[in-house]
């Protein structure tokens, strides 16, 4: 059997970015089966149109088609006392369709290495925090392999509208969900 070559691009977001991502998001998604449907218009706002920018790593096979990435954008931030930027991980994604078994991670565990080394660090020059909501597969990837770690989890406070109590007789119950529902991000 090859083994699949490809090369990692890390760089800044540029305007056209927004279609290739928006292919290449496609087929990682046709590839697992699920994640969510984006269009160029909305790719081009997330990242293109971020005020402070975005940034990517890319893996390219030897045609130069994207077999996975990731891709954030900046945030201004107050952090130890300075204003700084984190890094908000808006999609990543990986074709696997591409390759046999765990070597169709590799490009995704190299892309994520890349980011991490290009855009994570110390502030001012880098990002010392990169957060997100990832997928299920690719949380336990990044906790596996890519040195991720869970700074918290988040809770959800609910209340049935149609049992509300007046203000003075507010009775709230705290719940943990084992899983929130797919239309909670």
């Amino acid at each position: 059997m090859r083994r699949m070559s490809f090369t990692i691009e890390t760089r800044a977001f540029r305007a056209g970015d927004e279609r290739w991502l928006c292919a290449a998001l496609g087929r990682a998604r046709s590839a697992a089966g699920d994640g969510p449907v984006r269009d160029e218009l909305e790719l081009g706002w997330r990242y293109g149109a971020a005020p402070h920018g975005g940034v990517l790593a890319v893996a390219l096979d030897e045609r130069g088609v994207e077999l996975a990435g990731l891709v954030a954008t900046r945030q201004r931030v107050r952090f130890e006392g300075q204003e700084v930027f984190w890094l908000q991980l808006g999609d990543l994604w990986n074709d696997f369709s591409r390759g046999a078994g765990l070597a169709r991670a590799r490009p995704l565990l190299a892309a994520g290495a890349a980011f991490a080394e290009a855009f994570g660090g110390f502030a001012p020059e880098k990002h010392p925090v990169v957060y997100g909501l990832p997928n299920r597969r690719a949380h336990r990837l990044g906790l596996a392999r890519l040195e991720w770690e869970v700074l918290r989890s988040e809770n959800e406070l609910t209340l049935d509208l149609a049992r509300l109590p007046p203000a003075a007789e507010a009775d709230l119950r705290l719940e943990e969900p084992a899983r929130f529902p797919a239309e909670v991000e």
